[in-house]
């Protein structure tokens, strides 16, 4: 019953996302409580150099390897 949000922003109070068309700011117990699944891009130009800012791509997929 759900539908997907972009996030676009965030501070240490919300998190701007886009829903029906808006900005609107949500605040991260509203997440915790509604956010049922994230999806994160990761850019080929990351992959391809194995590593990102703040992205260390090999430890991202042990990670994920572990679910």
């Amino acid at each position: 019953g759900g539908h997907c949000i972009l996030a676009v922003g965030y501070d240490q109070h919300s998190v701007q996302v886009v829903t029906w068309g808006q900005v609107a700011n949500v605040s991260y117990p509203w997440l915790a409580k509604y956010m049922t699944e994230t999806w994160a891009i990761i850019g080929n130009e990351f992959v391809e150099a194995g590593r990102g800012p703040s992205l260390d791509l090999k430890t991202l997929q042990e990670d994920l390897s572990r679910l």
